[in-house]
């Protein structure tokens, strides 16, 4: 191309350059093998939860959040209840995403991390027979 400068390979990641190279290469004889449109990328992928769950998790995280007192100044709730929903609509989590979610929310509101080093800590200062 007239009065185009291509910058230098960098001496220092030349297997990067290769391994550009052979994937443009991979590609282009891909497209001449073959002019049929590639198959979706597909995984095994979870549908997501559906609205009677996903609405007991909100309201878990909710009734939680207001016993520990997160809904300050009390006439802002609405919003700060809509900013927490729509992001955790957005995420489309899985039934099982929601369980563990929902297992969080239990285990901050009851403190179960401290209770769980507590009972930790007792079986370690009991004497072995």
């Amino acid at each position: 191309m007239p009065g185009h400068r291509l910058d230098p390979i960098d001496e220092r990641f030349r297997s990067l350059n290769l391994a550009q190279a052979v994937s443009i290469n991979a590609y282009e004889w891909k497209m001449t093998q073959d002019d049929r449109p590639w198959k979706k990328f597909e995984l095994n992928v979870e549908e997501p939860a559906d609205q009677a769950t996903l609405l007991g998790l909100y309201e878990h995280l909710e009734t939680e959040l207001d016993k520990a007192g997160f809904y300050h100044p009390p006439e802002k709730k609405p919003s700060m209840v809509r900013n927490l929903r729509v992001p955790l609509a957005r995420a489309r989590l899985t039934d099982q995403e929601v369980r563990t979610f929902r297992g969080v929310i239990t285990a901050l509101s009851k403190g179960r991390g401290r209770v769980l080093a507590k009972l930790a800590e007792k079986a370690a200062t009991k004497p072995t027979p």
